[in-house]
């Protein structure tokens, strides 16, 4: 009081005019203190909000906020390479995954504006050494992953390679060229393919002369300024504040996931920061690459041959988020997870990078949202964690089959539900109800029901906008005995490679190759799980085993021939 009095007294021989600048002056220091105070308000509940990965024990993200066109928060939290002891920056260069899917798309994009390719084009028109299948696939069904291709990391498997191998966009043609069915008729369905993604990649270089690297580096990257950015194509290639992806083993402990030998652009391989994709991001609203055109094509939604429109346009995921229309893409690759979020209505977008396969960028980023946009969003739908009676939890327990081809286990212990899915760490669910739970590292809900109304316990699985229903299996054992009738090799002509079946440890093994081995689990009769796919051994009209049949959640009826015994 004594302060605000003497300030008073001043006032009283002052000029009208230095009261009213004074004033002013006043007005504008309140306004800015306000300014900076709610700032600091926002930066702090993010701190709180990746506060868990703020360690120098632990990888994590780095984030940054747009506004505007203007980055108004960027941080890092947990470390970029834990052997060394380098932090997160914003500067640290992160693997983005598939969030490198809308380059590709945007690189189609600007070929087709320069009037090179269109994008109802005949695949084969550009790689001409893909089948000639019932119905034609197009670039555009590439685009939206509506084409039916098969994915190519399940064929490489099972092909006896896998991600640590060298291989080259030869060898993925050739693979993809070998296959002589789809998932399905293109256009009538949606099925998110990486091999399309590689196919563009191809057809890019194919009708540019550049590689994808080369074409988005000249083209997007040096136009926008983001100095940080590349397509990894060279393995070799030293990468200056890179990060290292990191994973969880079962026991929670962390391991590093080496899969620098992949350098194909196309499905995912950019490398970039949190402020290049934000240079990028103001490309959507000022549109120095492209123009208008190429912004409307970006956005644009793909559509199925019932003339369905899906939430998938150029590589870009349509949404909504409580209330607000959003426009996104995640990645996940090698340890290696991100999310890019945009609101175009509100100019804003959210950018979460991590180098930890259990980060979970896509809760964090909409965290963001929460924060920043909290006036403009509609009240959350109720998500009261509830008590349930331990007996209800433990009537759910059991292991349950996933249509996409997915064993999960579920168990009950401490008051809550556990679920666990081959080697990945068990996960805690979040009681919403009697029959509903949240999973927070998967981004996912869960609700039980009694599957068919045949009285068997049953599942659906909420994520990514996708239902996937699955039901509970009974335990089954294979007799020995039994084990001996599928003992042998069976030939897939599609990957040129032979299966071998043999028992081991009282339990079935599929060989591939020199170096892959996957343990079969029996869930019925002729019927099996592996941690990759979902089998079913084949009967001839004697009853005998002749063939098999392997399914995945992005590759259907891959089938094997039982090759006779040679003695």
């Amino acid at each position: 009081m004594m302060i605000l009095s003497s300030i008073c007294s001043c006032f009283a021989y002052l000029s009208p005019d230095r009261l009213r600048t004074l004033a002013l002056i006043v007005v504008c220091f309140h306004s800015s203190l306000a300014t900076v105070v709610l700032a600091d308000s926002l930066e702090s509940r993010v701190d709180a909000a990746f506060a868990d990965l703020d360690s120098t024990h632990s990888a994590g993200c780095a984030v940054a906020v747009v506004r505007d066109g203007k980055t108004v928060f960027a941080n890092g939290y947990g470390m970029a390479n834990l052997d060394h002891g380098v932090p997160i920056t914003p500067e640290t260069i992160f693997d983005i995954g598939s969030t490198s899917k809308q380059f590709t798309a945007a690189a189609i994009a600007l070929l087709a504006l320069d009037g090179r390719l269109a994008l109802d084009d005949d695949v084969r028109k550009h790689i001409p050494e893909l089948p000639g299948y019932d119905k034609t696939i197009t670039v555009r069904q590439l685009l939206h992953h509506t084409s039916g291709v098969r994915d190519y990391d399940l064929l490489l498997i099972l092909s006896g390679l896998d991600d640590h191998d060298v291989f080259s966009y030869r060898d993925l043609v050739d693979l993809t060229a070998r296959q002589q069915n789809l998932n399905f008729t293109p256009g009538d369905t949606h099925l998110y393919s990486n091999t399309g993604y590689i196919l563009l990649a191809v057809i890019v270089e194919r009708v540019s002369g550049l590689t994808i690297g080369e074409f988005v580096a000249q083209r997007i990257f040096a136009p926008l300024g983001m100095v940080h950015s590349l397509v990894y194509e060279d393995r070799d290639r030293i990468v200056p504040h890179r990060a290292t992806g990191y994973s969880r083993s079962k026991d929670g402990s962390l391991r590093m996931d080496h899969y620098w030998n992949f350098a194909l652009g196309g499905d995912g391989q950019i490398y970039t920061t949190v402020g290049d994709l934000a240079l990028w991001d103001s490309n959507f609203y000022d549109p120095r690459v492209g123009g208008a055109g190429f912004l409307e094509m970006m956005r644009t939604r793909g559509e199925l041959n019932s003339g369905e429109s899906i939430d998938y346009a150029l590589g870009l995921f349509h949404g909504d988020y409580r209330g607000l229309q959003t426009v996104s893409h995640g990645g996940a690759w090698g340890g290696f997870r991100a999310q890019f979020i945009r609101v175009p209505e509100q100019r804003f977008s959210a950018v979460v990078l991590c180098n930890l396969g259990t980060s979970g960028p896509d809760k964090r980023a909409h965290e963001l949202i929460d924060i920043y946009l909290e006036e403009h969003l509609s009240p959350e739908k109720e998500t009261q964690v509830v008590a349930v009676d331990p007996g209800v939890l433990s009537s759910y327990e059991g292991q349950y089959l996933l249509e996409i081809g997915i064993l999960a286990t579920i168990t009950s212990n401490d008051g809550y539900l556990w679920v666990q899915s081959g080697d990945s760490p068990l996960m805690k669910l979040v009681t919403l109800s009697n029959t509903d739970f949240n999973s927070p590292e998967l981004s996912a809900r869960i609700s039980f029901s009694n599957g068919d109304g045949d009285g068997t316990q049953g599942l659906t699985v909420y994520m990514g906008g996708d239902e996937i229903p699955g039901k509970r299996i009974e335990p089954y054992q294979a007799a020995a005995r039994t084990l001996e009738e599928y003992i042998g090799n069976y030939y897939s002509d599609e990957l040129d490679m032979i299966w071998r079946m043999g028992v081991q440890d009282r339990g079935l093994v599929m060989h591939v190759g020199l170096n892959s081995k996957f343990e079969l689990q029996f869930i019925a009769e002729d019927t099996f799980i592996s941690d990759d796919f979902l089998g079913v051994f084949q009967r001839g009209a004697d009853h005998s085993v002749n063939g098999l049949v392997l399914n995945a959640s992005r590759v259907k009826n891959l089938r094997a021939i039982r090759q006779p015994e040679t003695r």
